[in-house]
Parts: structure tokens; sequence; C-alpha cells
């Protein structure tokens, strides 16, 4: 670093910018980059046609696995029991708890709770 004036001193005896542009290096790399950009202009341009890294469209990813996890879940009668019965008392719990709610201001907020709960959204 103390020799291109980026050290504790932070000074330098050189011009390190004229230096690289009147190198011979810099001549090579000025003519690369100017061959590499009269290449390029002589190409057609670009197609813009949309491209994805997907073999198939999403919609038949998502039904295609929607059908697998139907068919694992529907071969798994223990998962689809238990499950139908997580429902069941779920549904009855919410039900009941609120089945003859009064007419109070409670009353109400436990009524406008439990139908913004079970309604679908």
């Amino acid at each position: 670093m103390d020799v291109i004036g980026a050290g504790a001193t932070a000074s330098s005896n050189s011009d390190w910018y004229s230096l690289w542009k009147n190198s011979a290096n810099a001549k090579e790399v000025d003519e690369e980059l100017e061959s590499l950009l009269q290449d390029g202009r002589k190409r057609h341009a670009v197609d813009t046609t949309q491209h994805s890294e997907f073999s198939t469209s999403w919609l038949y990813q998502v039904k295609t696995l929607w059908e697998r996890e139907a068919i694992r879940h529907w071969r798994d009668p223990t998962y689809m029991l238990a499950k139908l019965a997580l429902n069941v008392v779920a549904a009855l719990f919410v039900g009941f708890t609120f089945f003859k709610a009064k007419s109070s201001i409670q009353g109400t907020q436990n009524k406008i709770f439990v139908s913004c709960l079970l309604s679908p959204h």
C-alpha cells in the first residue's frame, strides 16, 4: 500500500493514473474492449421472449402436487381420521362455547368473534 500512496503516509511520488493510461497494457486493454464492442454491435438484438427456469407451468405444478398430496392423505387412514376428529371437535367446541350467548355487549362481541372466526375469507 505504501508503493501506491495508500499507506500510513498517504503520499506518492508517481501519478498512477497517467502511468497506466500511457502504458502498453492500457492500450491493449482498450483495443480488446473496442473489438468486443464492435463484435457486439454487429450481432442481432437479443430476443425478448420470456423463458422460465421451470419445465412446466406453475398451474400444472400446483395441480400435480395437489393430487399427490390428496393421494398420500387418502392412503393414510390414521391421518384422515385424526384430521376429521380434530375438525369435528374444534367445530363443536367453538359452536357450543357461544351457543346461547346473551344479548349483552360481551355476548354480542362473542357472537361477532365467532362469525368472523368461522366465515371463509
